[in-house]
């Protein structure tokens, strides 16, 4: 027995034999109340609706007459087995309880751990949790769809959580991209290390990156020194290449002093591709923040190096000399500027340029498909959020993605087996799963590619064979599989056309020789 049969079979057991069609309709009723139909944020509103009742104080009505009132906790003894699961750990992600309780087998395919806490409040059976949003907010039925993932903590661990989260949003603010382990010095943070780390994780603003068993992060849209950076070098130049620009700010912050490492420049660069804060065409990016004004010397440095170009440090520091301004000054506007790029492959006589192309600068024109790429990424950026709020999760990006891939066409080239398909018979699948992107990447036309359903799709999705250096080769062994394996022996060292290698190479993550998948 599970859960739902233990209500339905209650509830059977206490309405009159006679009475058949009010026994039906008050078991689809009240099961449905307790999220085992279609609901999963069952309230008395939504059940009146869904069964046209009319009013939420007849459902109010049929769930106390004939389940509160005459229920006991002994008459439904599997739910009691959810409290002690629920029990054995300090906080459980959404997801992850749902399994457990599958696991189980205390539930049918249909239920919500929603009207499973319903169910055991009206059964007085007490449990010390509630539902969270990555926010640390408590969930409620409209906010719980508006995430990836959310949380079952226990309510006297909230408070100290709360804590060590809010230090951990404000860690990136001076360094731009922090480690989280930066807050090991904090009281409780080995108690609650792997929860702070998946709230960042799923933090819908967050940007995060595993490097070497480190997670490096920030937070979109917060203060942010490389934010801030931008929202000055933007305002003068229009786009930069974005290693150039990482090199660039990471020599800024060296001028920094403060107790925690900064970044290093590969992870900058990371940010700056992947960042929603950015637009990245062919590796040069544009920055979509509001840019801000210069302060006076700033503003001189640049003008100097718009009008001279390439220039040395004695012929910069002279003519900032001329204007008033003192040495430490300068040494600062130009050593360790976010505007200023020092080329040192001259060890004994730096060159200094401006970062990027000036702004006003008409763009070179270019091809077709970069005119395309920029027209849909325009198109998927204005999307935002690419979960849609709702009962059911929707992928609001697909369509543009489907678009990309097969606009105008009746056939298309599998990019792993390289058969050419009706586009019906392929998939926009992600090079990197979907689950495992940031918001930037979802949103980036690059992350897809055509897979044919006819095997590469199943065998590329779950990582039964994977793309390294362009070329199809063995993943995950496929157990007790012969005619798949036969298959994959066919692909394996088929090389991928360029045209779909496009794009981060992080998204075509690879196996190391554990059989661990490396980004």
């Amino acid at each position: 027995m599970n859960i739902e049969n233990e209500l339905i079979a209650f509830i059977d057991s206490q309405t009159p034999s006679h009475s058949a069609i009010d026994k039906d309709r008050n078991i689809e009723i009240i099961a449905y109340f307790y999220g085992f139909r279609s609901s999963s944020w069952p309230t008395l509103d939504e059940t009146a609706e869904h069964y046209g009742l009319g009013t939420r104080e007849r459902v109010r009505q049929i769930v106390k007459k004939y389940f509160v009132d005459r229920v006991t906790a002994s008459d439904i003894p599997s739910i009691d087995a959810v409290r002690r699961l629920i029990e054995r750990k300090r906080y459980w992600l959404h997801s992850e309880l749902e399994e457990g309780i599958e696991e189980l087998r205390l539930a049918g395919d249909n239920f919500s751990i929603t009207g499973l806490f319903n169910l055991m409040n009206d059964l007085k059976i007490s449990h010390g949790y509630e539902i969270y949003t990555p926010d640390l907010k408590k969930a409620t039925r409209w906010s719980i769809h508006k995430f990836e993932e959310n949380f079952i903590i226990r309510k006297s661990d909230n408070p100290k959580v709360k804590s060590l989260f809010g230090k951990a949003k404000r860690l990136p603010g001076r360094c731009g991209i922090a480690r989280l382990d930066y807050l090991e010095s904090e009281a409780e943070y080995t108690t609650y290390r792997t929860l702070i780390e998946n709230l960042v994780k799923f933090s819908p603003t967050a940007w995060v990156k595993q490097d070497n068993g480190i997670l490096w992060y920030l937070f979109e849209g917060g203060d942010n020194t490389l934010i801030n950076y931008s929202e000055k070098v933007f305002s003068v130049i229009d786009k930069c290449e974005t290693e150039r620009l990482a090199e660039t700010y990471r020599n800024a912050l060296d001028a920094r002093t403060y107790k925690h490492a900064y970044p290093s420049t590969d992870l900058i660069t990371d940010y700056l591709r992947t960042s929603m804060a950015f637009e990245n065409i062919d590796d040069v990016v544009s920055f979509t923040g509001k840019p801000t004004a210069l302060n006076e010397i700033e503003s001189d440095v640049v003008q100097y190096l718009k009008a001279n170009g390439d220039t040395t440090y004695p012929e910069i520091r002279q003519h900032l000399l001329s204007l008033g301004y003192k040495v430490p000054s300068i040494n600062k506007s130009v050593f360790t500027s976010p505007f200023v790029y020092v080329d040192r492959s001259e060890p004994r006589q730096h060159r200094y340029s401006l970062v990027g192309s000036p702004a006003n600068i008409a763009r070179k024109s270019k091809v077709q498909e970069h005119d395309r790429y920029g027209e849909f990424l325009a198109r998927l950026r204005k999307l935002g959020k690419t979960d849609e709020i709702g009962q059911q999760r929707t992928r609001k990006e697909q369509s543009i993605l489907q678009q990309w891939l097969f606009e105008g066409k009746t056939q298309e080239i599998c990019a792993i087996c390289n058969n050419k398909y009706a586009v019906s018979a392929l998939a926009a699948a992600h090079k990197k799963k979907r689950s495992e992107c940031n918001e930037a990447e979802r949103l980036d036309p690059y992350i897809v590619m055509p897979v044919c359903l006819f095997g590469c799709d199943f065998l590329y999705e779950n990582r039964h064979i994977v793309i390294e250096d362009g070329i199809v080769k063995e993943g995950l062994p496929l157990h007790y599989a012969n005619i798949e394996n036969e298959y994959i022996k066919k692909i394996v060292g088929k090389k991928v056309s360029e045209e779909w290698l496009k794009g981060q190479k992080s998204y075509f993550p690879t196996l190391d020789s554990l059989g661990n998948f490396q980004q």
